[in-house]
């Protein structure tokens, strides 16, 4: 399906580019990981290689910028605190999201090497408050509107300049080390 959509695209331009990273819940074996590697690769589909496949096909027509919204779960051990994820699951999630980053990296350097520096740039959205994350984890003080969260990835997005090409921010524009 990704190569019939990449044809479809063949003669369009991008100015910019997001790519969001998703997530494995119960449709992939998040509630009973049994077949570990299965789970793994399928949560490495969903989060990397389709966005990754889909930039690659189309980089050649991105004018302007790309962003990556990822996770900064894959930046601190004690980021993804998630009950109902037992550690194996914790793994697949977090491997997926630093895959995903290590993407946005590979790409902040191809766009220069094929002759059309964009930056590209990485954002973590925070800890959103939506249905979808209501059903496995406990409320949290700190969790923020999703409107709140993608008004400041835009702001930053929309600005975004060489100088950031590579880097990783939170949804408010604090750049993250990792």
């Amino acid at each position: 399906m990704l190569f019939n959509i990449s044809q479809n695209l063949s003669h369009t331009f991008f100015d910019k580019v997001i790519l969001n990273a998703a997530t494995a819940g119960i449709e992939y074996g998040r509630e009973s990981s049994d077949a570990k590697f299965a789970y793994w690769s399928k949560m490495m589909q969903v989060n990397c290689i389709n966005q990754t496949l889909m930039l690659h096909f189309i980089k050649n027509r991105v004018k302007e910028k790309v962003a990556f919204i990822s996770s900064e779960s894959a930046l601190y051990p004690r980021m993804l605190e998630r009950p109902k994820f037992d550690r194996f699951q914790k793994l697949a999630y977090k491997t997926t999201k630093i895959a995903f980053n290590m993407s946005a990296m590979y790409f902040s350097r191809e766009f220069n090497e094929i002759g059309t520096p964009i930056p590209v740039v990485i954002y973590a959205p925070g800890s959103v408050d939506t249905n979808f994350e209501k059903q496995f984890t406990i409320d949290k003080p700190g969790k923020i509107k999703a409107s709140e969260s993608a008004a400041g990835i835009k702001d930053h997005f929309d600005n975004a300049t060489m100088e950031e090409n590579g880097k990783m921010f939170r949804y408010d524009g604090t750049q993250l080390d990792w």
